[in-house]
């Protein structure tokens, strides 16, 4: 450093105390090797290495399941649930296969299973217990709302078994009811959709009935055989069984996937106090995030919860497996396939859950409680944060106050003031880190489109670690790839490459700082996700600032990156969780979508929230276009692993399946004109295109497909072309 004393006199003066000086043409080109303030490309390398073990931190964190118990304790834990149990449960009811409504399996071999296994729990029941076991069969019909059109759907004879669970001495005419279905799909024997939930249900009922414990308010066990012909036996549950009118609260128990946690993604509507009773169960997991997703019809499927809570009025809880979406609907949706834990998981959460319901006051007026909506999320699936939006609103400006002042603070201490040269700097600087941005959604518009104009879509849907070369590793190259050019531009005299990094810090933050108000005025829950990162990584700077460590040589800078830990890794385990279950949907989501563009625009929201506190620390990198070349070169090869075999998108492996799924009916058609004569008959396979690779993956190994003509082509003077049209959502499709 220069002698204070041989010091000329410069406009930003407490720069000049501490900090290298650097003029404007120095910085044109890499960092010399001297300032004391930069870092080599090879910490680079470590970083890289640091985030990746972050990443892996998060996907074991997401993996993690309790420990099951074995039959063998039951004795010993007469109060617990025992995994084991509910899989032999499981096993019974699989072994029937597919379970479609209507068929001899459903309606008579599944029914005589639950109700043998139900009478068994009956006769053990403890004596300060009575349970009423009801079978009905149900007739109805109603409306059901879907964009672009609503379904009218009649039913006939669908059947539901239905248990009480109350103490001797309750007198209260108030129900807790936990419902799963029974039925399944056509080809799929329903293992964890819903079988498994089936499983539990009978596992939670053993270990109640049993308890010495009084209850005040019922438990009905409603296993439902209609739930995948449009949700008609919850209909039929809610609408016309004598219990029904007594259900205040429901626990819904749904399969989106197969193993892994059962995740609460739905609950309400209002009613926060029935957040924090689920934060108390023992493997709390939730994201208010997957809540707005679902509620703003961003995927394509619906249950029971919604029946229950817009027929009967019910408020509660909607659960879902959604781990290896892939197997839901399909033959690989099995037994073998869940894991132990996934059952002692699911368990011990709805267990405790009931507990903590069954001698609540809460449900005694629920009219007179609080309607406000709750932000809620788990952290890495230890225990459960909850708080009410009016919290989360004052949270958030807060956060966004505090920036504020950080930011100015950072500005004045390092000698900006509020004249045109230093706020045309400040411009320019937050210009560099927007324009980065812009690129990215630039990129990934385009990948998007060329790769599905080249018929090479959907390549990471097998594997999704493409995703981190196809599209993470380039928006963060872009993003420093444009800092790196703007830095040439807008470096400041006399400012030091510590300074300048700071200051784009400060100005990556106040940019966050728009779309957390912004979200937070339109009441968007999820805004969560920014304000995290953004009070972490302000309350440090808040301190470097005051105690004036922005003046140390690495004292700051490893302050930033500690402060950053906790946030990123909260980030990559979301980012991990909504991933798992959006890419699996891509398969079912229709053809007339580019999956790329959905994937690419998830991939690059999640990727510049985690790397935009990260990117201004290229600026202190000597060398920083070997960053920007190494982020390329991987961009490269896992482009070209997209036209691999690596990249085929589809696999029918048992163990690991992604398999690509057609909607095929054989469909006879018969036209009646108003006189009731038949004017037209014909026969045909109709197929409803799922994903966007359909029918072309297939169009050069079944010659029939060739030769199938587009429901565009026919005449419209039929309704929907006279299309056998089984859901309002197959039209999009």
């Amino acid at each position: 450093m220069r002698n204070r004393s041989e010091q000329k006199h410069v406009t930003f003066e407490p720069l000049t105390m501490e900090f290298e000086e650097r003029s404007n043409e120095e910085y044109k080109g890499n960092i010399p090797s001297s300032s004391i303030h930069s870092i080599s490309p090879l910490f680079v390398v470590f970083f890289v290495i640091l985030l990746l073990g972050l990443f892996g931190l998060s996907l074991l964190l997401d993996s993690i399941l309790p420990v099951p118990l074995k039959s063998a304790d039951k004795e010993k834990y007469s109060e617990k649930f025992i995994a084991e149990e509910a899989r032999n449960y499981l096993k019974g009811l699989t072994d029937f296969g597919p379970r479609v409504v209507g068929s001899y399996e459903n309606e008579l071999l599944a029914v005589q299973y639950l109700k043998k296994q139900i009478n068994d729990i009956v006769i053990n029941a403890h004596s300060n217990k009575k349970i009423k076991v009801d079978l009905q069969t149900v007739s109805g019909s109603y409306y059901l709302d879907y964009a672009p059109y609503g379904i009218v759907n009649a039913y006939g004879n669908v059947q539901n078994l239905i248990v009480k669970l109350s103490s001797i001495n309750n007198n209260k005419n108030k129900s807790i009811l936990i419902n799963a279905h029974f039925d399944s799909v056509p080809t799929s024997p329903g293992g964890s959709d819903d079988g498994i939930n089936c499983a539990t249900m009978l596992e939670v009922l053993r270990v109640l009935s049993r308890s010495a414990d009084d209850f005040e308010h019922d438990i009905i066990f409603l296993f439902n055989g209609a739930e995948e012909s449009f949700l008609q036996a919850s209909h039929g549950f809610i609408t016309q069984h004598n219990w029904a009118g007594n259900c205040k609260v429901v626990i819904n128990l749904e399969a989106a996937g197969a193993g892994g946690k059962i995740i609460l993604f739905q609950t309400g509507p209002g009613q926060p106090w029935l957040v924090h009773k689920f934060s108390k169960v023992p493997h709390p997991a939730g994201q208010v995030t997957g809540e707005e997703i679902f509620q703003n019809n961003l995927i394509p499927s619906d249950t029971d919860f919604r029946v229950f809570r817009d027929f009967g009025g019910v408020v509660g809880y909607d659960m879902a497996f959604v781990r290896s979406g892939y197997r839901y609907h399909t033959k690989y949706d099995g037994f073998d396939n869940i894991p132990l834990g996934s059952f002692q998981h699911v368990g011990d959460n709805v267990l405790s859950l009931i507990k903590n319901l069954v001698n609540t006051t809460e449900i005694d007026n629920l009219e007179s409680q609080d309607q406000t909506k709750v932000v809620y999320y788990d952290f890495f699936g230890l225990f459960m944060i909850v708080y009410t939006i009016n919290v989360a609103t004052l949270l958030n400006y807060s956060t966004a106050l505090l920036c504020l002042i950080v930011a100015f603070r950072c500005f004045f201490t390092l000698g900006l003031r509020l004249n045109k040269e230093d706020l045309l700097y400040i411009l320019i600087t937050k210009m560099g880190i927007i324009v980065g941005w812009l690129l990215a959604i630039g990129f990934t518009v385009i990948l998007g489109i060329l790769l599905d104009y080249l018929g090479y879509t959907m390549s990471w849907y097998r594997n999704p670690w493409i995703i981190l070369g196809l599209y993470v590793v380039p928006i963060w190259g872009l993003c420093c790839g444009v800092i790196i050019i703007a830095n040439k531009y807008s470096f400041k005299e006399n400012n030091s490459i510590a300074a300048h990094t700071q200051v784009q810090l400060s100005c990556v933050r106040l940019i966050w700082c728009v779309p957390l108000v912004i979200g937070t005025f339109f009441n968007i829950r999820a805004s969560h996700i920014i304000q995290i990162p953004l009070v972490f990584n302000s309350l440090v700077f808040a301190v470097i600032h005051f105690s004036k460590l922005q003046y140390s040589v690495r004292t700051w800078q490893f302050l930033h990156l500690i402060s950053t830990l906790i946030p990123v890794c909260y980030l990559m385990y979301t980012s991990v969780i909504l991933m798992t279950f959006v890419i699996p949907i891509t398969g079912r989501f229709g053809s007339n979508k580019n999956p790329e563009l959905f994937v690419g625009f998830a991939t690059l929201i999640l990727s510049v929230l985690i790397s935009s506190l990260f990117v201004p620390l290229i600026t202190l990198v000597r060398s920083p276009l070997k960053v920007f070349y190494g982020f390329l070169i991987t961009f490269l090869a896992f482009f070209g692993l997209v036209f691999t075999p690596l990249g085929f998108p589809y696999s029918g492996d048992f163990s690991s399946p992604a398999p690509q799924r057609f909607w095929i009916q054989h469909t006879g058609r018969a036209f009646y004109n108003i006189n009731g004569t038949v004017y037209k008959q014909d026969a045909g396979y109709f197929i409803v295109n799922l994903d966007r690779n359909s029918p072309r993956s297939v169009e050069n190994f079944v010659e029939d497909v060739k030769k199938a003509q587009s429901v565009n082509t026919l005449s419209d003077s039929e309704l929907f072309y006279g299309m056998p049209i089984l859901h309002p959502r197959a039209i999009e499709k």
